[in-house]
């Protein structure tokens, strides 16, 4: 149950972070291709997320929102965007958000492979949404 967990919250984390940070990066986001586009990652983060909230629930434990990290990612995404607005810098920030969550969600799942399969697979569902985010974004730099 432990690993199931550690890679629940983990899932769990990230979209939350994920949304947030690009919702505060929306009002910067002039090119209406660009903005179909994250709003539809948005969509995916909270769909997983969803999904994470309700096996940490079923494990009978209260997924914690990570409030320190997810406003300051907030902040710096938000900031990103307004310093520089143009579509090929946010696409660059978005990436390397991406790219971050790639990392983080393999090595847990590198971790986690004695889990239960629907805690397994929600891991492989962020990665592939994570891997297919980054495909759609490139064409934005």
């Amino acid at each position: 149950m432990k690993k199931e967990l550690d890679l629940l919250t983990k899932i769990y984390t990230g979209t939350h972070i994920g949304s947030k940070s690009l919702n505060s990066m929306l009002p910067s986001v002039k090119n209406t291709s660009l903005r179909r586009a994250i709003i539809t990652q948005i969509n995916e983060y909270d769909k997983i997320n969803s999904d994470a909230k309700c096996q940490i629930a079923n494990l009978g434990q209260k997924a914690q929102k990570p409030f320190f990290a997810a406003a300051s990612a907030s902040v710096e995404a938000k900031m990103n965007a307004k310093i520089n607005p143009s579509a090929s810098h946010i696409a660059e920030v978005i990436i390397k958000g991406s790219n971050m969550g790639i990392i983080n969600i393999t090595k847990q799942l590198n971790q986690s492979y004695l889990c239960k399969p629907s805690a397994y697979n929600l891991g492989r569902k962020l990665l592939k949404t994570e891997e297919e985010n980054v495909s759609r974004i490139k064409s934005f730099l």
